[in-house]
């Protein structure tokens, strides 16, 4: 907890919202520092009781409503609610749309690894006041197999789509399987998810997607080889839903819609790259938890 505090104050602005002392007006210096110190005693125990002791994230208490300042008691614990995901969240155009359509039905996780995209995220919940969507400035793979307990996760998605001006080549198809979704990455998420839980992955990159389900096909192989059930995936099935068959696994044209997980339409910074691109196409893999 002492890093991550540490983390938030040279990164995302903890420290002036700390030295703000929790709104207080009026207070004399000394009034004011001792504010500031019950600001930061109050945000240091909220987020140690966020985390379990092997430093895996308490869903319901991170999501919890915080006591409002000078309150004896926190308020009543909030209900239950399925913990959605999303990885590469950019600047969260999409996964803010999302979380706000699914308020009261759903918490929403964004997660980013580049500091100036989870800036921007922040302000974009801070600002549009989406109280169930947290964010987390990290690596997707590390993030999923160290600091999300087993089956707490209910949904996973990836939006990989890929600027105009690498769209379709060699190098981008090198560079995209190389990087987010490997068999680390899909062990990860495996463990993550609760069973039956979904992944589900949408770029506009053909080659891409079958690149994916070919790796996907060989992990049930090899799992299936070796005698063990393994952390596979299966391929969901979509009726009345255009698709082809490559290793077993479905690859969807067009947009997953409600059926994939996505609540609302919503642009994101790409898809306003593809329409000055032209490339209309989409394709998505719906995968579950096998």
């Amino acid at each position: 907890v002492r890093h991550l505090v540490g983390s938030l104050k040279r990164t995302l602005g903890l420290r002036p919202a700390l030295r703000r002392g929790g709104g207080a007006t009026g207070l004399s210096p000394a009034g004011k520092r001792s504010a500031r110190k019950a600001a930061s005693r109050r945000f240091r125990k909220g987020l140690a009781a966020s985390f379990t002791r092997d430093g895996r994230i308490r869903w319901q208490r991170l999501f919890a409503p915080s006591a409002a300042d000078g309150a004896d008691s926190a308020p009543p614990p909030p209900p239950v609610l399925p913990v959605k995901l999303e990885l590469a969240s950019g600047t969260g155009d999409w996964v803010a749309a999302q979380a706000a359509a699914d308020a009261g039905a759903a918490n929403w996780v964004a997660c980013e690894l580049k500091h100036d995209r989870v800036a921007s995220l922040l302000s974009r919940v801070a600002l549009g006041r989406v109280d169930n969507l947290a964010v987390v400035g990290g690596d997707g793979v590390a993030l999923l197999r160290d600091r999300v307990s087993p089956e707490s996760v209910a949904h996973i998605f990836v939006n990989f789509p890929e600027p105009p001006h690498r769209w379709g080549t060699e190098d981008s198809l090198s560079h995209l399987t190389g990087s987010l979704l490997t068999p680390p990455l899909f062990d990860a998420a495996h463990r993550a998810l609760r069973p039956s839980g979904r992944l589900t992955i949408f770029s506009d990159n053909h080659r891409y997607c079958c690149s994916l389900a070919r790796l996907l096909g060989g992990m049930r192989r090899g799992a299936a080889a070796a005698g063990a059930a393994g952390r596979c995936f299966a391929s969901v099935p979509l009726e009345g839903r255009s698709c082809e068959r490559v290793d077993g696994i479905r690859i969807f044209h067009g947009s997953p819609g409600a059926e994939g997980g996505f609540l609302v339409d919503e642009q994101s910074y790409f898809d306003r790259f593809w329409e000055h691109g032209q490339h209309a196409d989409r394709f998505f893999l719906l995968l579950e938890k096998a």
